[in-house]
């Protein structure tokens, strides 16, 4: 009886907060600019003093997150079968019109959910308004591609953050570079004042799950199997490279907590103390 009452509390809030949602109209962004990869810079504005590094034994990165006190961003769909993580709530919808949810996360007070791999809505966790909400449907494909590789070099969007209304999202496919000629794995930065993109960076600049924000900097990673496999220090104010660190295989969690960098790769995981 105590959980139909409380279903019965519910009910009219999540029917309220889908039926905003969808009456929503993302703001579509124009087409972007494609442009190269970045150049390799060994040192710069930041650098990394090294504190530890360990053999990776870490069977699930939940693991080596749990052991460092480190957030999980993410939510599984309801139709994922590994459930890597807690299940996505069911506040907010898993449909925007005809379009389905593929991946959900939460940072802060805010909640981020991709709709068929181009739909950004942004919204607040607790009252369900929706901060900004972008069709990003124009950076799925690159001008250049190898026609038998089509299958595999849509640039989904992976991981987004708002920070001093600034909204940071990566977007990338998850094959060789040469498949787009290069043009894969940016980030984006949108102005949600004025719905203006701010920069965009370099290409391979981030094909990591996620990234983090330090201050005026933000800390991303690049690589895929024999390609160069880099740690990138982007400038928040207009994304370009500040520091560059290669590490032995591609970054697959970056973090920071305080003034530190926690990094985990394949075969090992470091921390770092971030220094201006």
């Amino acid at each position: 009886m105590r959980t139909l009452i409380l279903f019965f509390i519910l009910f009219p809030t999540l029917l309220h907060a889908q039926h905003e949602w969808n009456r929503v109209k993302p703001v579509r962004m124009a087409a972007p600019v494609w442009q190269g990869p970045a150049p390799k810079l060994a040192s710069g504005a930041v650098a990394l003093k090294h504190i530890f590094v360990n053999r990776n034994q870490y069977n699930d990165p939940k693991e080596w997150m749990k052991e460092n006190n480190l957030p999980d961003y993410f939510w599984s769909l309801p139709n994922d079968s590994r459930q890597q993580h807690n299940t996505i709530p069911a506040t907010f919808p898993l449909y925007f019109n005809n379009n389905v949810v593929t991946s959900a996360w939460h940072n802060k007070g805010i909640v981020y959910y991709v709709y068929s791999d181009s739909l950004l809505f942004v919204a607040d966790s607790a009252s369900g308004e929706v901060i900004c909400a972008y069709d990003f449907g124009a950076y799925l494909i690159s001008p250049q591609y190898i026609k038998a590789d089509e299958p595999y070099i849509k640039q989904s969007i992976r991981f987004a953050l708002l920070y001093d209304s600034v909204l940071y999202m990566t977007n990338y496919h998850n094959t060789y570079s040469h498949s787009t000629a290069q043009q894969n794995a940016y980030i984006t930065a949108i102005d949600i004042r004025t719905h203006t993109v701010k920069w965009r960076s370099n290409a391979l600049i981030n094909n990591s799950p996620i990234f983090a924000i330090y201050k005026n900097y933000l800390i991303c990673g690049y690589g895929f199997s024999s390609e160069p496999d880099f740690i990138y220090i982007l400038d928040n104010n207009n994304g370009k490279v500040v520091s560059s660190f290669p590490v032995k295989t591609e970054p697959q969690m970056i973090y920071v907590k305080g003034i530190k960098l926690y990094l985990l790769i394949s075969n090992e995981n470091y921390e770092y103390e971030l220094i201006l």
